[in-house]
């Protein structure tokens, strides 16, 4: 399902040199503008769409438990929605700005793996390359950051993935460890917290 979006985000400048806590954030809003991608909260309309990427071998090879059935896919996206209702906050999905056909996803959230919210991405498998990854990923932080207010965002890549290490490294987090392992599977654990997220925001406003 296309959706075109015609609209203009207002990206204020953050004061970086007051002290965090005085800082006037943003509200969180529905949907979130970068250069290309627009990110919009899931509906069980666009299950077709989800259901092609969740069951795509490839994009879903360092996913947890790798590529969905029809019912694994449906309980996830309903499990998207059901914590953006329980929550203020959840995935997005990612959209292309012009067109509006779906890029991949982009998701905040809680689980039981940390007690930070947590960052994930994922883009279609003909769009790899062209730096949508890394876009999307940034407008996490700056939900999570100037939106959420949080303190601290964190991700998980399986150690073999290097393009999503590569990417988490890329906006600023930093490994603490290459050896968190859950369920037989073993992750690199990223973090970034919210001084150094406005520190490096600072000095891309003033270059």
């Amino acid at each position: 399902m296309l959706r075109p979006y015609g609209y203009i985000c207002q990206n204020e400048m953050l004061p970086i040199l007051l002290p965090i806590k005085t800082m006037l954030l943003k509200k969180l809003p529905k949907i979130h503008l970068s250069d290309r991608v627009v990110l919009v909260p899931p509906i069980w309309a666009d299950f077709p769409e989800v259901y092609q990427i969740l069951s795509n071998l490839k994009v879903m090879q360092y996913v947890t438990t790798g590529a969905r059935t029809k019912s694994e896919a449906k309980a996830e996206l309903i499990s998207w929605i059901e914590h953006r209702e329980k929550h203020r906050f959840g995935p997005y999905l990612a959209r292309c700005k012009r067109e509006g056909n779906l890029i991949g996803f982009a998701k905040l959230y809680l689980s039981d793996r940390a007690q930070s919210v947590q960052v994930g991405y994922c883009v279609q498998e003909h769009l790899w390359g062209l730096g949508l990854g890394t876009e999307i990923a940034q407008g996490c932080l700056e939900l999570g950051f100037e939106y959420l207010q949080e303190g601290e965002l964190v991700a998980f890549a399986r150690i073999e993935n290097k393009a999503s290490r590569h990417i988490l490294e890329k906006i600023g987090m930093g490994c603490e460890t290459d050896n968190f392992q859950q369920e037989n599977r073993v992750y690199a654990r990223y973090s970034i917290d919210a001084a150094k997220y406005f520190y490096i925001q600072g000095l891309r406003q003033a270059s």
